[in-house]
């Protein structure tokens, strides 16, 4: 069975622009958030997409509408495992209004997101485990296909450091991905390769 996934993030945000925590909070595109879907679409105009998938926020919803538009595939469907972490009383925070509230929750968010605990909010442990099993479900339902998953940072770089082998412990080391920007995660033969 060989499946691929493109696993892409949502474009700007008002709240990526003013550097406020999401989570599962919503705030809408900005004209470049459009703009990066688009340029997103324009990147896959060549990739044969079989489906497309995306998480239920707002966000990710409205970039993969803009993709679905653009390339002619089939619209969205959403996926509640493709959410962002819940950070819980953070969001809607600015990263300095979340540090100030809770500051060694913030230093092991940013240097040791293993250890990262805040009450009200998700672990990394269970952002892996829902966001792992999400996208290896979809590979499973859907063998020999090419998906585009759309959904949010810290899910991509938690999925990503799971299969390429660093754990939780290495999060921070994966390249971030930029709003409107994708991995391809190759699914084959029980392995799973990422570029």
């Amino acid at each position: 069975m060989k499946t691929t996934i493109l696993l892409a993030r949502h474009g700007e945000t008002e709240w990526n622009r003013q550097h406020r925590l999401q989570g599962h909070q919503n705030s809408p595109l900005t004209r470049e958030g459009e703009q990066q879907a688009r340029r997103l679409s324009e990147k896959l105009r060549h990739q044969t997409i079989d489906a497309l998938y995306s998480s239920p926020l707002g966000r990710a919803v409205e970039t993969a509408a803009i993709v679905a538009e653009n390339t002619a595939t089939a619209a969205p469907r959403t996926r509640d495992e493709l959410r962002e972490i819940n950070l819980g009383p953070w969001e809607g925070k600015t990263r300095e209004e979340a540090r100030a509230a809770n500051p060694s929750a913030y230093r092991a968010f940013c240097e040791n997101p293993a250890e990262f605990a805040l009450p009200g909010a998700e672990s990394f442990r269970q952002l892996c485990d829902r966001g792992v099993c999400a996208i290896a479900s979809l590979a499973e339902e859907n063998p020999h296909k090419t998906l585009l998953v759309v959904s949010h940072w810290m899910l991509i770089k938690t999925v990503i450091a799971h299969y390429s082998g660093v754990g939780l412990p290495g999060i921070m080391s994966i390249r971030d991905i930029g709003n409107g920007d994708y991995r391809t995660l190759l699914f084959e033969d029980g392995s799973v390769s990422i570029s």
